[in-house]
This record gives structure tokens, sequence and C-alpha cells, in this order.
């Protein structure tokens, strides 16, 4: 640590100092506190090749020293060129890989450093004919404003670790043909938008669109999405270990004669869970918790939805547990329901306005949350005239 010399005439300090003899010094040393709290935030948390991001240092120093800020980078290319400024960019190389930039802060006795290291990707941008992603050192970056299409004969195969990041909210995946995705328990496949921690970007989710749109799926995490997984017109899809959270809308949509078979997985803290629309859903052992609106929002209008939902949570979904229009008829069972809408009045299940079918739907052998028979009643909503719950033989613990 290095000292500050002043040198004085006088020195006044309440009262009068008055300094006899001789030899006297007229110099004072105090030892200088070296610049401290140093921070590095960044407009942009995942970079492309090539791309651009701007780093801003922060510092105190305790003294009250002016102090000054040096950028040096081994790799890439640093605006302005000699580094000098509390705010600076940094243009990535062509090549992935993780760099490190450091930022120097002096008061012109003491310096203080801090590095950050900048992980760049590889842009992904078309899959015209198909193939297999597997790189895990580094994430690939979806630039694209459009989704990505996988056409109807192209199939696509995501390895276990891969990690794919969406620039842009309207950015995501279009399959019209096959998307397998291999992740582990270990090693999950990660899909997520080009936000820092404490922001509150999205990207679209997957499409998957028409009769030839198929895959298989397993551990993989889709965060903060528009809509997660939309399937429509005949889209197939297997799927276990499943994360979704944060979509704005829907984490699952399976609409006009698609089929999904899911087990295993977390459907948790979205604008809405699962909506099933004219389709087949088969969902087992997975918890579908905490959503802003409904666990599952099912509708027909051409006979009984194919649904069966077995061993499943469906809890703490913010308005209804269950939403059934026109001829929905679901099968549940083995599952635990519980706080769904607001205390005192909850809403498991809730048969809208339109509802017409008179058969009963059958949620035989679940929890209801401890209820009675007579609690379990004030729990299904009729929107309408119609709706018949079974709840016989409801289970007196949680499964």
């Amino acid at each position: 640590m290095r000292v500050k010399t002043i040198h004085f005439t006088a020195l006044l300090l309440f009262s009068t100092i008055i300094v006899a003899g001789s030899g006297c010094d007229d110099t004072l040393d105090f030892a200088n506190t070296p610049p401290s709290g140093l921070s590095i935030s960044r407009d942009i948390c995942y970079l492309g090749p090539s791309d651009i991001v701007t780093l801003t240092g922060e510092a105190t120093d305790n003294d009250g020293d002016e102090i000054s800020y040096r950028w040096t980078a081994g790799e890439g290319t640093l605006s302005p060129a000699d580094g000098k400024g509390q705010v600076v960019t940094w243009r990535a190389p062509d090549n992935h890989g993780t760099y490190r930039v450091t930022l120097r802060v002096t008061d012109s006795l003491d310096e203080t450093a801090r590095g950050i290291d900048l992980d760049v990707g590889r842009n992904l941008e078309v899959l015209h004919e198909g193939g297999v992603l597997d790189q895990t050192d580094y994430p690939y970056i979806v630039p694209n404003s459009l989704p990505i299409l996988i056409g109807e004969i192209i199939s696509v195969t995501i390895e276990a670790g891969v990690t794919i990041v969406f620039n842009e909210e309207t950015g995501g995946f279009q399959v019209e043909g096959t998307l397998n995705i291999n992740g582990t328990a270990d090693n999950r496949v990660a899909m997520i938008p080009n936000s820092c921690p404490g922001e509150e970007l999205r990207w679209k989710g997957i499409k998957m669109m028409g009769d030839m749109a198929a895959g298989t799926w397993s551990h993989v995490t889709l965060t903060s999405t528009v809509n997660g997984l939309d399937m429509e017109d005949g889209a197939i899809l297997t799927a276990d270990n499943l994360i979704f959270d944060q979509a704005r809308h829907n984490a699952i949509s399976v609409k006009t004669g698609s089929s999904l078979n899911i087990i295993d997985s977390r459907i948790w803290e979205n604008g809405d869970g699962i909506y099933v629309l004219n389709s087949a859903l088969d969902i087992r052992n997975s918890s579908i918790r905490y959503n802003g609106n409904y666990g599952f929002n099912i509708v027909t209008n051409t006979g009984p939805t194919d649904v069966t939902i077995l061993d499943c949570t469906i809890a703490n979904n913010a308005v209804y547990g269950f939403l059934l229009g026109i001829e929905a008829k679901p099968v549940v069972h083995n599952c635990s329901m519980f706080i769904n809408g607001q205390l005192p009045n909850i809403k498991t299940v809730v048969f809208s306005s339109s509802y017409t079918n008179t058969d009963d739907v059958d949620m035989t052998g679940n929890w209801w949350g401890g209820a009675t028979s007579t609690d379990i009643q004030l729990q299904i909503i009729r929107e309408g005239t119609n709706g018949i719950v079974d709840y016989s033989n409801w289970l007196t613990e949680e499964p």
C-alpha cells in the first residue's frame, strides 16, 4: 500500500497549534486506500461471432480520489482502442470460445483489477438440411427474428448438454418435420432468451405443425417463452422430464388432432398451464402448479377430447385447476388437487357456460386437499347448467 504526502505551512483544527523548536517536518503521511467495489455490467449476455457488447465499469474510492478506468482484452476489439473510459464496447472474435476482458481502475497511486469472461457461441440461422446439434462447450445463438424452420422431410437431433439462445422475442423453432431432443438428467438441453439475470426478455417457443411434425424429447428446459410448446394439425410428440417455466401465455397447447404423451415433467409459473383443443393428451407423474390462470383448459367441439391425467399434482393455479368446455371429459386419477383459485373460494373444476356434456367426468380416486364430500362439491363450479364430476373413492391422504 502506498502513502500520500501532504505539505503544509499551517494547520488549524478547531484551535491554534503552535509548533516550537527546530527541525520540525512540514509533511504528514497518510495511507492510501485503493479503489474498491469494482463491478462490470453488460447489455447482452450471450454473443455470436463479431457481436458487440457494451461493458460498463463501476468503482468507488473511500478517500474521495478521482479514479480512472482502463480496459484490456487479449482477443477481440475494444472501442475506444486504448480501452480508456468507464464505458467501452467489445467486438467478439469470429471463433467461438470464452474470452476475458479486464478492467483496471486507479486513483493514480494504487490500482485494482477485475475481469469478466464473455462466452461467444456459434450462430444458428438455418436448418434446411437437418443434422445434429451437439456442441456443448458454447451456446448456439439464434439471431433470427423469424423461427427457424425444420421442414417436412427434415430431421434434426439435439444432443445432451446443448444450450440454444434466442436473441429475438419472435425467434424460435417451427417444426414441420422431425425434432428429437436427447437430454439427460445430468446434461439437460436448455432453450433460453438472450437475457442477463434480472432481465425479462422472451423468445417465441416451439411450434409443431402438421401431421408430419413429430419427435421424442427427453430432459428439456424451455424458459421465458411467449408460448412454450404449440402443437397443431396432427403433430405428435412423446416426451419425458420437460420443464416449462415463465411462459407469458400457454406453457403447452395441443390443438386440432395433435397428440402429446408426457411424463415426469414440471409446468410451473407460466401465464397459463396446458390447453387442449380437439386433441389427445396423456400426462403422468407431472406437476402443474403456480400458473397465473389455469392448470388445464380442455375444450372440444368434435366429440370428447381424449385426455388422461394420472399421478399428477394440479395445485396453486391462480384461477382454477380445470376449465372444461363444450364436451370435454378428461379422465383424472390418483392426482393431488388443492388450492386452485383463491382461498376460501377454491375452484378445482370449472364447467364453462358453453359446457354441453351430460356424462360424468371421471375424477375418481384423487386427493382434494383433505376435503370432505361437502368441501369437494364446493370446488366444482358450474357456470352453465351442465357438468357432473364423479369424485367417488377420493383419497384421504396425498398419493
